[in-house]
């Protein structure tokens, strides 16, 4: 049923038919989808309704997809998924969602979910609980559903009547049932968010506990080498009366530390041979600026036919290297000679 060109449709309710198909693309304004009951398999939503807030699609047949569809209908009070015919589960007809709740995460708004006998195994965690008071997660026949899975998250954690089963307390439709029901997920998921925040925090905690253990088994360790050593022998009696593996470890350690010394003397080395290169460097070109300036000083000099000041020059600059300054010279080559 291709419903796209109905722009200003609010309404939907469609039930007991046999439609396996629905389309509603152009539908942006609409606020209920009633569509129970029928064959379909696949209902394609519209991009944006801001206003939906009821959909119910109890007892159809589904292909199996995850819940992502529903993530921006924020406003949603009802969502109805499931299937509660077991006629039709026995016929193989059945709603096949799955996945997780997570997709539902955004429906802070939602209030009554139903997703009996379908395949949405895990999230319960997720799942928006704040203004929910009616939820069923049921099998209603179907063994082999896997939202069984999803009780199976929480089995452990609750306490039921006498007599009552996990699948009777999941399934339960009563409104005053369904309101402790909900209140035991709540509770439930305050515990898994506080184990969850226990476990980031110890996780630095064990994390020092561990380095204690591995200091104490170092001071073990060095007690052990002490108490090999009597106080008052000497170091050669003392090494003499240790075995043979702990003679090996006191010469391995005498072979880093000598390794270690040659190491440190080679770098001293290294670093007064590379500060020796550098002055060196600085000799270097702070000579040959120097005598490239006297050839150019020169050869002015030489050019204005003044071979006595070319003389008298070369003597001043050789015999104050250490004060000479480009701007000096310049003003001696330059003066009144230019």
């Amino acid at each position: 049923m291709n419903l796209a060109s109905f722009p200003n449709l609010e309404e939907i309710v469609v039930e007991g038919h046999f439609i396996n198909g629905l389309i509603l693309t152009g539908c942006s304004r609409l606020r209920k989808i009633h569509a129970s009951n029928n064959l379909l398999r696949e209902v394609i939503f519209p991009y944006q309704a801001p206003g939906l807030e009821d959909i119910m699609l109890t007892n159809n047949n589904f292909r199996e997809q995850n819940l992502s569809c529903f993530t921006r209908f924020t406003r949603l009070h009802r969502l109805f998924l499931g299937t509660d015919n077991p006629d039709r589960i026995n016929q193989g007809i059945y709603n096949r969602w799955c996945g997780s709740l997570i997709h539902l995460l955004t429906l802070t708004r939602l209030q009554e979910l139903d997703i009996n006998a379908t395949d949405i195994n895990s999230g319960l965690k997720y799942l928006p609980t704040r203004n929910l008071f009616l939820f069923t997660f049921g099998n209603k026949g179907r063994t082999n559903a896997r939202i069984n899975n999803l009780k199976a998250e929480i089995e452990n954690y609750l306490e039921f009547e006498e007599g009552e089963t996990m699948e009777e307390w999941a399934g339960n439709e009563e409104f005053e049932d369904n309101m402790g029901k909900v209140e035991d997920i709540r509770s439930w998921q305050c515990h898994q968010q506080q184990t969850q925040f226990f476990a980031r925090t110890m996780l630095s905690g064990e994390a020092l506990k561990k380095l204690q253990a591995e200091q104490k088994k170092l001071d073990e360790f060095i007690i052990q080498k002490k108490n090999l050593v009597d106080v008052n022998t000497t170091k050669k009696d003392a090494i003499g009366k240790l075995n043979p593996s702990d003679k090996d470890y006191e010469k391995s350690l005498e072979k880093m530390k000598e390794a270690k010394e040659k190491t440190k003397k080679d770098f001293e080395k290294m670093n007064s041979s590379f500060l020796e290169q550098i002055e060196l460097t600085k000799k270097y070109q702070k000579e040959q600026v120097i005598l490239y300036l006297l050839t150019i000083a020169s050869a002015l000099l030489a050019s204005i036919n003044d071979q006595n000041s070319a003389t008298s020059l070369t003597e001043k600059i050789r015999g104050n290297e250490e004060k000479l300054e480009f701007k000096i010279f310049s003003q001696v080559i330059i003066g009144e000679k230019g």
